[in-house]
């Protein structure tokens, strides 16, 4: 796998992100301040968060995939009210994933597969009129709904939002009346395998070599990436990028109402996410040692204020001071925690594409 296009007061916290927050050890002085010391960080985030969560996402949309069947065989209320609770925890999984868009995720420069999970990530538009119009037509229509028909799918017409139509358009009483159509079922089972497939591909290529080619975690491990960007940067433009696509995408368009509810929910689980590769998922060699070794503690008591602030934010349902929020930690990704790590991004334009 080739995946050289990768591109670039108040305060409340839950336990498990407070617990994240201060699980900075006092070891700081074991990290060698150097650009290899700086690798291992990258190295250890890596095998700590990155795969961890992509391996989570991947087993999420397997369980997806069999909640379906079993849903589709047995048209119970039950079944139906499972596969929505197992889709909730898929998008948990995904918002977990979605920060990590490099290497296997944008496999390809202008169809990567990342904008068929979340399509909005593309353009920052609200697709859903043209998924329920799609939605209407193949229920109408008599063709195969087969493995041809959904490899086909323009980004628009598939991932997360198509789920979000076919399981919460309506209430759950008139929505599980809809699955009385046989192709509604082909459809969610359809789909469902889809979003497994693009699953199983992106761990794949993290953790299995191929075709003569490294997996991408030792590739990003080493510093060695097929475009030769430091692995560093890569990781420090994605956290930037994640960060500005909820900023301008989501939170300066309003693009949260989700019929299944679970916009903050996501919005929550993305920014802990941040915080886990900020502290390593609470291991020893993380950015927020790395900037302590190197006599930064006020960047990372700083970051951990401003995460703070944010999460309070969100639990709150603030939309105006959450622009705010996200605005501030951008900013920090941007210009503050690449300099103190001593590390140059160049000019970077991007505004969550």
């Amino acid at each position: 796998m080739n995946f050289s296009f990768a591109k670039k007061p108040f305060l409340l916290l839950t336990i498990s992100a407070l617990g994240l927050l201060t699980a900075c050890t006092e070891t700081a002085e074991k990290i060698e301040v150097s650009p290899q010391g700086l690798q291992k960080v990258v190295a250890n985030t890596a095998e700590k968060v990155i795969v961890i969560n992509i391996e989570n996402w991947q087993s999420e949309s397997v369980a997806f995939q069999q909640q379906s069947v079993k849903f589709c065989q047995s048209k119970t209320p039950i079944d139906f009210t499972g596969l929505q609770d197992r889709y909730r925890s898929l998008a948990s999984a995904w918002n977990q994933t979605i920060m990590f868009d490099f290497g296997p995720l944008r496999d390809d420069l202008f169809l990567p597969k990342i904008h068929f999970v979340e399509s909005t990530r593309q353009r920052g538009r609200d697709y859903t009129s043209s998924i329920r119009s799609h939605i209407q037509q193949q229920l109408d229509d008599d063709k195969p709904l087969d493995a041809a028909y959904f490899s086909k799918l323009k980004f628009t017409l598939t991932g997360m939002p198509v789920f979000e139509q076919l399981l919460f358009a309506e209430p759950t009483e008139k929505q599980l009346t809809t699955y009385e159509n046989p192709r509604m079922c082909q459809l969610l089972k359809g789909y469902a395998e889809y979003n497994k497939t693009i699953a199983d591909y992106v761990l794949t290529g993290w953790k299995k070599a191929e075709a003569g080619t490294a997996p991408y975690l030792q590739q990003f491990s080493v510093d060695q990436l097929e475009d030769g960007e430091p692995a560093i940067n890569r990781l420090l433009l994605a956290m930037q990028d994640y960060l500005r696509y909820i900023w301008h995408r989501k939170l300066k368009k309003t693009m949260l109402e989700a019929p299944s509810g679970m916009d903050y929910k996501n919005l929550q689980t993305g920014l802990e996410t941040v915080a886990k590769v900020f502290y390593a998922n609470g291991s020893t060699h993380s950015l927020a040692n790395y900037l302590q070794a190197s006599n930064n503690q006020a960047l990372v008591d700083k970051f951990k204020a401003r995460y703070a602030i944010a999460h309070a934010t969100i639990q709150q349902k603030d939309l105006n001071n959450l622009k705010k929020d996200y605005k501030a930690l951008i900013e920090m990704f941007e210009k503050e925690i690449p300099k103190a790590l001593g590390v140059d991004l160049g000019i970077n334009f991007a505004d969550g594409d």
